[in-house]
């Protein structure tokens, strides 16, 4: 068996699923000419998280600037997001929320028995799209690439049966709470779960950011205090 797969790795070498590290990348983007400038660097690093077909992607359209970099990976993250199923884009939408968020989340907010939702959490890490090692940045990416792969309207239904398991299995957390009221979800219920998020919060910007979203959400109550923290953090 060990002769045999010696053979196909000589004939049929290896693809690197893995993410790329920055001399790969950049190795990449020269393509055997001048090395990009480190600005672009920068932005690739950010906006492909190392993934191969990302990388490649931005390598072939030889960007000139940051922003060319970012929207280049982004147009090529959104059609691979297109090829995935509904039921997986569904999971990498909730996925992309929170990496805490596991097969019993997946399947409650989806209805869906645990064997399947499990099946489909082993679907979305096979993407290479969802995982601990990828940057908070990225995530919010493939969230967004997902939602508009999807709809507006079934991406709100989809985070609403979210909120509505999370709170009656009451593993709703502060951080969940942000991400739902960041996105655009506006449900007084995240009122008390941001709120208790900005109060055991001691980071000034994390702070302003429960307590603008509470208020977004309804929590009139806290405009004295948001408006205290965004003086003090200087964003007023």
């Amino acid at each position: 068996l060990r002769a045999l797969i010696e053979a196909l790795e000589r004939s049929h070498p290896p693809v690197a699923l893995q993410p790329m590290a920055g001399p790969d990348v950049r190795a990449a983007l020269s393509g055997g000419g001048p090395l990009p400038e480190p600005e672009i660097l920068d932005a690739a690093m950010t906006a492909t998280a190392g993934l191969p077909f990302l990388v490649s992607a931005v390598a072939a359209a030889r960007p000139t600037t940051p922003a060319d970099v970012e929207r280049i990976a982004f147009h090529a993250l959104v059609d691979r997001v297109r090829r995935l199923d509904g039921r997986t884009l569904e999971a990498l939408l909730i996925a992309t929320l929170s990496y805490d968020l596991g097969a019993a989340d997946v399947g409650a907010a989806l209805e869906l028995p645990n064997d399947d939702a499990s099946a489909l959490i082993d679907d979305i890490r096979g993407t290479g799209l969802a995982g601990h090692t990828l940057p908070e940045s990225f995530r919010g990416a493939v969230h967004q690439a997902v939602a508009r792969s999807i709809g507006v309207s079934r991406h709100r239904e989809v985070e609403s049966a979210l909120l509505q398991t999370q709170l009656e299995l009451s593993t709703l957390s502060g951080e969940l709470a942000l991400r739902l009221a960041e996105h655009g979800l506006r449900d007084h219920r995240l009122v008390e779960p941001l709120s208790a998020g900005a109060a055991a919060e001691h980071d000034a910007s994390w702070r302003t950011r429960y307590l603008r979203a509470a208020v977004d959400c309804g929590a009139t109550d806290r405009r004295a205090e948001l408006a205290d923290a965004l003086a003090l953090s200087g964003d007023c």
